[in-house]
């Protein structure tokens, strides 16, 4: 049965309160700005006003519950929605969230040497476990799986950002075709022009790619992995790194995806800082 998603109450603060400190970046729905409340430097994120009152509200309390439900048990310092933008009557106009200190995948794939193979798996492996996290939670749904909506921390972490539609578990169908196209991109630095254009498994193993992996790839582009399996297909993918390196283990593999992608992430933080 699905567990019901909370929406624990955040402090409620007004635009009064924050020293805004420049704008972080804008996309498609919503802006992220950089803020002060008091000594706690945050980020503000609110929808753009080219959203209709009701999809900027609707935005806003999806996203609200998702973090109320993914920072369920977590420590107030570990929570990474602290606080809500209202208006004097009570209107949700944005979201304060804590600062994720790291990198993108996209930021990573763009700075960094190409991906090894274990690498590959490890990362993979991290998403398969921040979407089981989420969908114990309740989140069932995201809608914009991609290397730009998942951080990397500094201790080799992942976190899956921006759970626009929560309880949606329709959704996915089009998560795992975005899975396919980011384990595509991954292993072979490509873009697909769109998530439906995933090749089959035969094209893939026709290129040179291992059976097991081109079968998960063709899987998840075809929509055919339920959430329940994902983990379990993802090991296959352990096949390529050990074939390549007989001689280590999966642990000595594992342990140096680890350190490699920590590696990756300081590097960039000191070539952005």
């Amino acid at each position: 049965m699905t567990p019901a998603l909370t929406a624990p109450e955040r402090p409620r603060v007004g635009l009064e309160a924050l020293r805004l400190d420049g704008l972080i970046g804008c996309g498609g729905q919503a802006s992220v700005e950089l803020v002060y409340w008091g000594a706690q430097r945050l980020y503000l994120k609110r929808p753009l006003p080219h959203l209709t009152a009701e999809q900027r509200r609707d935005a806003l309390e999806a996203e609200r519950v998702a973090l109320g439900a993914l920072d369920a048990g977590a420590e107030p310092h570990e929570r990474r929605l602290v606080a809500t933008l209202n208006t004097p009557d009570g209107s949700l106009t944005g979201l304060l969230l804590r600062p994720l200190d790291g990198a993108t995948l996209s930021q990573l794939s763009r700075h960094g040497p190409s991906w090894r193979p274990h690498e590959v798996v490890h990362l993979f492996y991290l998403i398969t476990q921040a979407l089981e996290r989420a969908w114990e939670v309740g989140l069932l749904g995201h809608g914009d799986l991609s290397l730009a909506n998942m951080i990397i921390g500094r201790t080799g972490g992942l976190s899956v950002l921006d759970w626009a539609h929560p309880q949606r578990r329709e959704l996915w169908i089009a998560d795992q075709r975005a899975l396919a196209s980011l384990l595509f991109t991954l292993t072979t630095g490509q873009r697909l022009t769109q998530a439906t254009d995933t090749p089959d498994e035969g094209t893939l193993v026709r290129a040179g790619w291992p059976r097991d992996w081109a079968s998960l790839t063709a899987q998840l582009g075809a929509g055919e992995v339920s959430q329940g399996e994902l983990t379990s297909q993802a090991r296959a993918l352990w096949s390529l790194p050990l074939s390549l390196e007989p001689r280590g283990s999966q642990s000595a593999l594992l342990l140096r995806a680890r350190q490699a992608l920590i590696a990756r992430v300081d590097d960039w933080v000191s070539a952005s800082a």
